[in-house]
């Protein structure tokens, strides 16, 4: 009992280190995709960059200088405190670090690494739509990258992902259609605070390409496919399931139709990014083996996500 719980605190102090470093990259990759290409070009795309841009545009002929990044910093904690009193305590906690290192990396990059490499000409370049483009397509993919391996660390970025929590708990809107319409007020806000159409569909542009870095690094790797197993050689590949994968398997009971002989089957749920590495392992134990891929459209449950269904009646 005292060795299985050893296992288990070692196995979730790993999983802690494993998610704290994965949210540190992802806060940097946010950061840099911000800092070094969407906060120079002034490019409106949704989130907290965009909504420091549009109040720097209003404070900045009054301060007399830049000040993006220092809005960046007020942003988060205002939503981070609204998050603590509308979402509570542990929701406020998972958002802590993202809302202290997004703008910590976001303030080194934007006053010392720009200046230094000379992307402060995006400023200056904004009437270039090739250069504005090519800057659009890094930052889209740069900022995408960052969310996604922050959710890989079971994580968030903070900022606007607060208003999409809060708006996702008190309505039936979904996330994804809440982050659009946040998004999409922004940057028409933006095409009409700065007067340029052209800078604005170009800011649409890069959160287009966001999105499609979020699909294929989080969306994609994170679905879950079930592999139903039949093999003559079953132990070594249930072991490496279990063991190495750290998967959980089912054994069911099963009856050639053919031939009416009973059967082993096993069945486990693994993420799509593991599925070339299952199939080796399978190949290597049993090349007869008999196995049936399926991509699962959702996994709830005890080991996923759980399975809550909406309280709230529905209009006849």
């Amino acid at each position: 009992m005292a060795m299985n719980k050893l296992f288990v605190d070692k196995k979730q102090t790993k999983r802690f280190f494993i998610d704290l470093m994965l949210v540190t990259l992802g806060c940097f990759l946010v950061a840099a995709g911000s800092a070094l290409f969407i906060e120079p070009a002034g490019l409106v795309v949704g989130g907290v960059t965009s909504i420091s841009l549009l109040i720097n545009s209003a404070i900045e002929p009054l301060v007399g200088f830049d000040c993006v990044d220092i809005i960046v910093w007020g942003v988060e904690i205002v939503f981070w405190l609204i998050g603590l009193l509308v979402l509570g305590k542990k929701f406020a906690l998972n958002t802590l670090m993202a809302t202290l290192l997004y703008p910590l990396f976001n303030t080194l990059l934007y006053r010392f690494v720009v200046p230094y490499i000379g992307l402060d000409v995006l400023t200056s370049a904004s009437g270039d739509i090739a250069s504005m483009t090519l800057v659009a397509v890094f930052g889209g993919v740069f900022i995408g990258a960052g969310v996604a391996v922050s959710y890989y660390g079971n994580g968030s970025t903070g900022g606007v992902d607060v208003l999409i929590s809060i708006i996702g708990k008190f309505t039936s809107i979904k996330e994804s259609v809440a982050s659009f319409l946040i998004d999409g007020s922004l940057v028409l806000v933006g095409i009409f605070v700065f007067g340029d159409v052209v800078k604005g569909l170009i800011g649409v542009l890069s959160a287009v390409i966001c999105a499609i870095a979020i699909k294929f690094i989080y969306v994609e790797g994170h679905a879950h496919v079930v592999f139903d197993i039949i093999s003559e050689n079953m132990d070594p590949i249930k072991e490496y399931v279990e063991k190495t994968m750290e998967h959980a398997t089912t054994i069911i009971d099963v009856t050639g139709g053919y031939t009416n002989t009973p059967r082993k089957m096993l069945r486990c749920v693994v993420y799509y990014r593991e599925t070339e590495e299952l199939k080796r392992v399978i190949a290597h134990n049993d090349p007869k083996a008999f196995v049936v891929i399926t991509t699962a459209n959702a996994i709830k449950g005890q080991g996923f996500d759980p399975l809550i269904f909406s309280t709230r009646k529905r209009k006849k």
